[in-house]
């Protein structure tokens, strides 16, 4: 269960969910006694500048490692945090990893990954040219890799053919696919892509 502690930090840090996230785990003994610390004790930690303690506060909710827990089951999206085994060891070796990597499918045991990002406005020639770009790759057996936005990262989602038991996606972002509607956003999130190899 810690690891949805950690998706819930992510959550409530955003940005800098990879640099905060171990560092208040660390402070507390774990990302569980992180989370349920008071805001004051998170405050008086000294980790989190004002502006990112009031947005902690805004969108705390003592119930979200239960409702990541609850939709990832039902969606069937594992975590898995920085310190697991399973997670890609090249990844970790970036600077500013991502706490904990949301994962629909299996991850291939692949040394190449290309993270493709672009514009959201992006042109009909910007999308088919990530679009082909990325199929390309994929059959190279390159893993593809992005947040999933609108325009070239879902363009390079949907460039790689889908084969079911190849299909992965995971995001660089831990803690993006949360907003106000759980569910909603983590639907959305996965249908648009994410890594697909």
């Amino acid at each position: 269960m810690e690891v949805y502690y950690m998706a819930a930090l992510a959550h409530l840090l955003g940005s800098r969910a990879a640099l905060l996230g171990p560092r208040l785990a660390a402070y507390f003994g774990s990302a569980k006694e992180a989370f349920e610390a008071s805001f004051e004790q998170v405050k008086a930690s000294g980790i989190l500048t004002e502006k990112g303690a009031q947005h902690y506060r805004k969108w705390y909710d003592p119930g979200l490692p239960q409702k990541i827990a609850d939709y990832c089951e039902i969606a069937h999206i594992s975590l898995l945090g920085i310190q697991e085994s399973g997670y890609p060891a090249s990844l970790r070796e970036i600077a500013d990893p991502p706490w904990v990597l949301y994962v629909k499918g299996k991850l291939p045991n692949l040394t190449a990954y290309l993270a493709v990002v672009g514009s959201r406005k992006a042109t009909g020639y910007g999308l088919s040219i990530a679009e082909r770009f990325s199929r390309v790759l994929a059959s190279e057996k390159i893993a593809i890799v992005s947040g999933g936005a609108y325009g070239i990262d879902a363009a390079a989602m949907r460039g790689p053919p889908w084969r079911r038991k190849d299909n992965l996606r995971f995001g660089l972002r831990p803690g993006a696919p949360l907003s106000s509607s759980t569910q909603r956003s983590f639907s959305t999130y996965f249908r648009n892509g994410c890594c697909h190899l």
